[in-house]
């Protein structure tokens, strides 16, 4: 999905290297989605919701 949006980043990162990091962003379980840097979801949303969340975090264009 990530290669139908130019703008949106993608990264896998290991929780555990660096937990504090991920606490101090709400992150308490994997696997966690986060959007220009606030918790989204933990565990896995719908295809169309996160293509919604997406979509708004980008705005008009």
């Amino acid at each position: 999905m990530a290669s139908q949006y130019d703008a949106v980043d993608v990264k896998k990162v290991d929780v555990a290297a660096e937990p504090g990091r991920f606490a101090a962003l709400g992150v308490t379980a994997i696997p966690a989605i986060l959007v220009n840097g606030r918790l989204e979801w933990v565990g896995l949303p719908k295809e169309a919701q996160l293509r919604e969340r997406i979509e708004a975090a980008l705005g008009p264009g």
